[in-house]
């Protein structure tokens, strides 16, 4: 028992410097102190903290604070992924789908990368998920899956899956064509997008829609965004 409290202390008084120079440096990070962001993330990525660890790819990736070098950002990724963080398995899904920072194009690591990221509510792999599947990029195409994972992703407000939804529901693919339906979620697509080229695609589509319904069509689109904006506590 003596030996295991001395172990629990001493593994505490580790612990917590750790932890508070990784979110030293995480508030440097976020004000674009980068410098002060490594020297505080080092100590922590040494003692193998998977947030240090995803910074640190971070930075590498995109060159704050340290020389750009992806294929770095991928090596450091990739050992926060294989120690649990979501981020870290999305950003490699991403990897494998480009073919980007030294990873093989691979469709199928890419789609395992991002089941395990979406499995802990990453909307931008539920979202890639969706993606691959509307456009059979290494696996069948099949629109009805696209449509589902879109829908878990925009549960979460991600704008794109917003906006693949409203795509899908004016073309009728894998779903029933719904004009109602689909300017409810350009429309939600353009409140959650940021600006940006991706928000001026989602507002032309959003009025491209919208031009095909009758005002009581737009009306009833309207009341279905207030419901479902209710349920989803947005």
């Amino acid at each position: 028992m003596r030996r295991f409290i001395a172990a629990t202390l001493a593994a505490l008084s580790v612990a917590v410097p750790a932890r508070a120079e990784f979110e030293a440096g995480r508030e440097a990070f976020e004000k674009g102190d980068y410098t002060k962001a490594l020297n505080e993330f080092l100590p922590s990525v040494m003692e193998g903290n998977t947030n240090a660890q995803f910074y640190l790819a971070l930075m590498y990736e995109k060159g704050a604070g340290v020389p750009q070098n992806p294929a770095k950002a991928f090596k450091w990724y990739n050992l926060a992924a294989e120690q649990g963080s979501p981020e870290a398995m999305f950003k490699l899904g991403v990897y494998h789908y480009d073919g980007s920072g030294g990873a093989a194009k691979d469709a199928e690591k890419a789609l395992a990368w991002f089941g395990d990221a979406a499995g802990l509510g990453i909307a931008g792999a539920q979202f890639n998920i969706g993606l691959m599947h509307a456009k059979g990029f290494g696996i069948e195409r099949d629109y009805a899956l696209a449509a589902k994972w879109f829908r878990v992703a925009a549960r979460q407000g991600h704008a794109m899956a917003q906006h693949g939804l409203g795509i899908i529901h004016a073309k009728g693919l894998g779903v029933e064509r719904d004009l109602v339906r689909a300017s409810m979620w350009s429309q939600l697509a353009l409140k959650s997008a940021k600006p940006g080229p991706a928000r001026t695609v989602i507002k032309e589509a959003r009025d491209d829609i919208a031009r095909l319904l009758t005002p009581e069509q737009l009306d009833r689109a309207q009341a279905m965004i207030e419901k479902w904006s209710a349920e989803q506590g947005f």
